[in-house]
This record gives structure tokens, C-alpha cells and sequence, in this order.
């Protein structure tokens, strides 16, 4: 795109980058996926390594009683505070989480105890790391990892998507302003002719050369030219102002140059590969095989969590406890190993329900990926079929437009010259006009089809 005074020119893929880079639907796509990489980010941080701090002050004072023959009193009344410092870091492929800590817990007795001389007590871990894992049951670390990578990997390829939809919008808006323009081009010639004619008529009519039926027929042909350059002129207005809006460019009454973007004849699209692009690249497809993935996890989980679960959490480190702070750090190894073992007993038939539902939830979702895939095929064979068509019509259809425009040219000067007759006349203009509206739909429908294609099978042939 490049401006000169007050003119805009564009090529067809100049105006699709500008809309690209400058459009609200563009903008809107962007943030979209921000956000969902974002989200990502957010998921690969909770997944990094962590360090926290954490400070717990604490007071306890509690009475107990005891009844027997007389009533014995027994106050607990402590204050304390604790520390730790703690890392962990979450194993995605095997399910697991490693982790280490350091801590210290320092503890005063304010009740009777102190009167013997245990008013104070120190607790030192000065290191433990350990790891924790289900052994058996479900693993939602796993699944977790393989939802958010795919999610991340769709977020992408949507805004692509996004991006094909936005070149495919402003194909149209651009081919509106160039059929307007050509439609406008082709009204004002008309009506000029009609003009000139009607004028030369007039003259004859003076002479008695022309009768006035003819005379009438060629106000009428001269005042429709008008009516259709009017309203051709108001159509390509509106279709400059509805591409300026949509390429976010303030409109400042500027004229639009576009390129008449030729079809390549010479393009071959094979039916196989198109198919191929669609199946592997379409964000259609891959959002449903996000639901099928995400149905699978709830399978396993219901299945898992209806048998026996096995869980492990094993540490290694040093620990001690003393009145004295220093004492605390002399060694004292500390090693801990828990196996937690769940079985369910009786739940009503909750898992069963659980793993059917989820079943066939798992079944409509695969079938709502072959049934997308299905019309995903139709769609791109049928734009396919409609692109080879214009294709070989387009030559055609231009040799068309050359004959019909001479011809009418020189049946216009015959006819000015009093050697064609009034019908001859007209029908050449209705065949002229009929010869450009074809070749302008042509124009139109080959590269909004085409951008059609990209859009579905995300990836551009001509490139």
C-alpha cells in the first residue's frame, strides 16, 4: 500500500496485510491468543521449580481435667513461632513432585512446665528432600501435561486460523470495491453513449431521418444509463468506505487504486493433498480432538479411581530438637517412607456410573470428530470444484468481454451513422454488459474461493 495525494493503492495482498496488521478483528485475535499463551506460561510456571517461604507464629493454652477421687488440673499455655523454606519442583512425564525444605520451629512454655525448667525448646530441620508419587490410581500431573501442550499447540494454530479468516474477509471487501469500480466504469460509459446517441437522434429527428418512437426508445436507453451510473457510483462509494473501515484507515474521502488481481490459470490443486492439509492443520478438528483427549483423561480417571490406589511419599534428611538453639544442628539423620493404600468398600455404584458416563462421553466426542472431518472433506471438495471451474471459464469469459465491447462499439457507430437499426443496438449493450457482470463474478467468487480454501485447509497454494 502506498498513498499519493488523495489516493490509496493497494494490491490484493498489500490490503490483506494491512488487515492483518490493523483491523479490530485482528487485534481481537491477537489478545485472543495472548491470553491462551499466557495461560500456558501460567501452567509451565506452576509446573517450574518453587520456592516458598513460610513464617506460622502460634499460641496454645488449653485445660484439661481429670476426676477421680480429687480433681487434677492440667494447663498447656505455649507460644511458638516456625520458618521453612521449602522447594519443590513437579515431575510432568512420570506424575510426581521432588521436593526439599529447611526448618525451624522455636517454641516457649509459659505455663507450669517453665517452673521446671522447660520454658524453651528448638526444632531444626536443616535439610530434608524427598519425592511423592501415585504408584497406583490416577495420575492428573500426566494428563495435565499432555491437555495444556495440545491446548498451547491449538491456541496457535487458531490464531492462524483467525489471520486466514481475516485475508479471506478482506478478499471480499476488496473484489466488492473492484466489481463496484468495474460495474461504475462500465454504467458511465454506457450513459455516455446513450448521451451521444440521443444527441446525434435529436439532429436526425430534426431532419426526419429518425422517427420519434426511436427517439423515445433512446430517452428511455439514456435515462436508464443515468439511473444505473447513479447507482453505481452510490455502490462503489459504500464499497470504499466498507474496505477503508475494515482495514482500520480513516476515511478521509480518499479514491481506492486496486489491482485487478488476474486468476492463475496455471494453478493445479491437488484434491488428495488439500484433503490432507485440512485433516492435519484445520484448528476445527484439532479443538474436537481436545475434547476426545480431555474425555479420555476423565475415562482413566473414573476407571483408576474405582480400584486400588497406591501412593508414596519418601524424605531423607537431618532433624533435632533441643533447649539449647546451637545443640539442634548436631547430627540426627531422619528418614520417613509412607505407602498410603485406598480401597473402596462401597460407593453406591458411584465409579460405575462415573466410567460410563465418561464412556460415553469418550464416544460422542470420536464421533464428532469424524462427523467435522466429514464436512470439513465436502467443504473443500466443493470449493475445489468451484475454483477448477472459474478457472476454466476465466478465459473465456475475458475473450467474452473483448468481443462484446468491440462489437458494441462498432454497433454504436453504425448505428450512428444510420446503418443499424435500434434492436441491433440493444442488443449488443445488454450482451456487453452481460459479458463484464460475468467475467467481474468470475473475478470475484475464484478469490474469495480461494481464500475460502486457505482458510480450510490453512495453507496458501500459490506461496
Amino acid at each position: 500500500m502506498h498513498a499519493s495525494a488523495q489516493q490509496l493503492h493497494f494490491s490484493l495482498q498489500s490490503a490483506i496485510r494491512q488487515a492483518q496488521d490493523s483491523s479490530v478483528t485482528a487485534f481481537i485475535a491477537t489478545h485472543d491468543y495472548a491470553t491462551a499463551r499466557y495461560a500456558y506460561d501460567t501452567y509451565l510456571s506452576g509446573t517450574g521449580p518453587q520456592v516458598n517461604l513460610n513464617i506460622t507464629p502460634s499460641y496454645n493454652k488449653q485445660t484439661n481435667y481429670s476426676d477421680y477421687d480429687y480433681a487434677l488440673e492440667s494447663i498447656t499455655n505455649m507460644a511458638g513461632i516456625s520458618a521453612a523454606v521449602k522447594f519443590s519442583k513437579q515431575i510432568d512425564r512420570w506424575g510426581g513432585r521432588v521436593y526439599a525444605q529447611s526448618k525451624t520451629i522455636w517454641t516457649e512454655n509459659l505455663g507450669a512446665m517453665a517452673d521446671y525448667g522447660y520454658n524453651r525448646f528448638f526444632s531444626e530441620m536443616p535439610l530434608c528432600v524427598g519425592y511423592e508419587q501415585d504408584l497406583l490410581g490416577w495420575n492428573a500431573y500426566k494428563w495435565e501435561y499432555r491437555i495444556e501442550s495440545h491446548h498451547n499447540e491449538l491456541a496457535r494454530k487458531q490464531l492462524d486460523y483467525k489471520m486466514r479468516q481475516i485475508a479471506e474477509q478482506t478478499a471480499i471487501y476488496y473484489f466488492d470495491y473492484v466489481s463496484a469500480k468495474l460495474y461504475n466504469d462500465i454504467y458511465r460509459q454506457n450513459y455516455l453513449t446513450a448521451d451521444t446517441l440521443y444527441k446525434i437522434a435529436g439532429k436526425k429527428f430534426m431532419l426526419t431521418t429518425v422517427t420519434k418512437d426511436e427517439l423515445m426508445s433512446l430517452e428511455i436507453s439514456r435515462t436508464n444509463a443515468l439511473n444505473q451510473q447513479m447507482l453505481a457510483e452510490a455502490q462503489l462509494d459504500n464499497a470504499r468506505m466498507s474496505l477503508l473501515s475494515y482495514l482500520h484507515i480513516e476515511d478521509k474521502g480518499q479514491t481506492l487504486v486496486l489491482d485487478d488481481a488476474s486468476i492463475p490459470t496455471s494453478l493445479i490443486i491437488d484434491t488428495e493433498t488439500a484433503l490432507e492439509m485440512a485433516h492435519k492443520n484445520n484448528p476445527s478438528t484439532m479443538q474436537l480432538d481436545e475434547s476426545v483427549l480431555e474425555a479420555e483423561r476423565d475415562l482413566d480417571q473414573a476407571r483408576r479411581q474405582s480400584g486400588l490406589q497406591i501412593g508414596m511419599d519418601v524424605s531423607l534428611g537431618l532433624q533435632n530438637i533441643n533447649q539449647n538453639f546451637v545443640k539442634t544442628f548436631e547430627p540426627c539423620h531422619y528418614a520417613q517412607a509412607e505407602v498410603t493404600f485406598s480401597v473402596p468398600l462401597y460407593d453406591s455404584h458411584l465409579a460405575r456410573n462415573r466410567r460410563l458416563k465418561s464412556e460415553s462421553a469418550l464416544k460422542a466426542a470420536q464421533y464428532a470428530v469424524k462427523e467435522q472431518q466429514r464436512q470439513i472433506d465436502e467443504e473443500v471438495r466443493t470449493v475445489l470444484n468451484l475454483i477448477r471451474v472459474q478457472q476454466r471459464n476465466i478465459p473465456n469469459a475475458l475473450r467474452n468481454v473483448e468481443l462484446a465491447n468491440e462489437a458494441f462499439e462498432l454497433v454504436s457507430k453504425r448505428y450512428a451513422d444510420g446503418l443499424s437499426d435500434m434492436n441491433t443496438y440493444q442488443l449488443m449493450l445488454s450482451r456487453k454488459d452481460d459479458a463484464n457482470q460475468i467475467y467481474i463474478s468470475l473475478l470475484n467468487n475464484f478469490w474469495t474461493n480461494y481464500y475460502k480454501l486457505t482458510r480450510l485447509t490453512m495453507y496458501d497454494f500459490l506461496k
